[in-house]
């Protein structure tokens, strides 16, 4: 959860200093992908018998 905090907090930093909007999608994206990922691993799935 703390990388999570950190990369959140990173990307918000990175996302005020480019100016340009397709970097900032991008940026956003990898940031969306993370959360999904870290979801994911916090949430373990078992699969129905």
């Amino acid at each position: 959860m703390k990388t999570f905090l950190l990369l959140a907090v990173a990307s918000v930093i990175i996302a005020g200093v480019l100016p340009s909007l397709p970097a900032k999608i991008i940026l956003s994206a990898f940031v969306l992908l993370a959360t999904l990922i870290e979801v994911a691993r916090l949430c373990p799935h078992e699969p129905k018998k």
